[in-house]
């Protein structure tokens, strides 16, 4: 699963910074997924969480729709400058960071892939 440390680490500095001692999350999709990880991370901050449809595997049947994603992605201008509207500078990290965090590393994008896994393809699938 994609690891998210970069918002996980704002998360924490912004309620640091507005002095929050307690934090009710409520995250959607990657959302969810990171207020899960805070959470576990930071039970201490967290006094409510709720999540819809956050990442917690991935189904063989993602698989087919990742790939096209990706193909969209390193192919299709409109679609990579549409990303990058919404995730400015950061947008291909982003998104390697997302991608590479739901596919098996024999799949990742080239040079990209930091995980180790001790499980095959077919297992992580």
């Amino acid at each position: 699963m994609p690891a998210f440390p970069d918002d996980l680490e704002d998360l924490r500095l912004l309620l640091e910074m507005m002095d929050v001692a307690q934090v009710s999350l409520v995250g959607h999709s990657d959302g969810g997924t990171i207020a899960m990880y805070f959470a576990a991370a930071h039970p201490e901050l967290v006094s409510h969480l709720v999540t819809v449809a956050a990442h917690v595997y991935v189904e063989a049947k993602m698989q087919p729709g990742l790939m096209d994603i990706r193909q969209a992605y390193l192919n299709n201008a409109d679609f990579k400058r549409k990303f990058k509207r919404q995730h400015g500078d950061n947008a291909e990290a982003v998104f390697q960071n997302w991608f590479n965090g739901l596919v098996p590393c024999g799949e990742s994008i080239p040079g990209t892939c930091a995980r180790k896994s001790s499980r095959s393809p077919a297992q992580r699938w």
